[in-house]
């Protein structure tokens, strides 16, 4: 499906269409069902400040799943769980705990979103 050399390919996400999406050495592509080459998906995370906390403008993200209609990107960003819509205009904050958060997954239809959450030191799905 790729011919990447250097880092693997990680985080394989399918969406119904049959376009695949993955990371690969630190950027997010989409192979659209039927093509012969991948696309790398620019993403930009906005940045929002919520009461009591000060700006942080941290891009780094360490998962991200792909809703099946290829809209909206779940990420995963310092243990909390972002939903941003493929284009970057629209983010928002799913979590905001103490405890972290990872494996975000969406639902077929791609209107709700669960995800392992740790709570008083047990990993559990939410």
């Amino acid at each position: 499906m790729t011919h990447f050399t250097g880092d693997p390919v990680r985080s394989l996400s399918m969406a119904r269409t049959g376009d695949v999406a993955f990371s690969q050495d630190g950027e997010i592509w989409r192979l659209r069902h039927g093509a012969d080459a991948p696309e790398r998906i620019d993403v930009h995370v906005a940045s929002a400040v919520f009461p009591g906390e000060s700006a942080n403008r941290n891009s780094n993200f360490s998962e991200f799943a792909l809703s099946p209609t290829g809209r909206e990107v779940a990420l995963v960003v310092n243990g909390d769980v972002f939903v941003a819509s493929i284009s970057g205009r629209h983010v928002k904050r799913m979590t905001q705990t103490p405890g972290e958060e990872r494996s975000p997954i969406f639902s077929p239809d791609g209107r709700r979103l669960a995800y392992a959450a740790e709570r008083d030191g047990r990993w559990s799905p939410i």
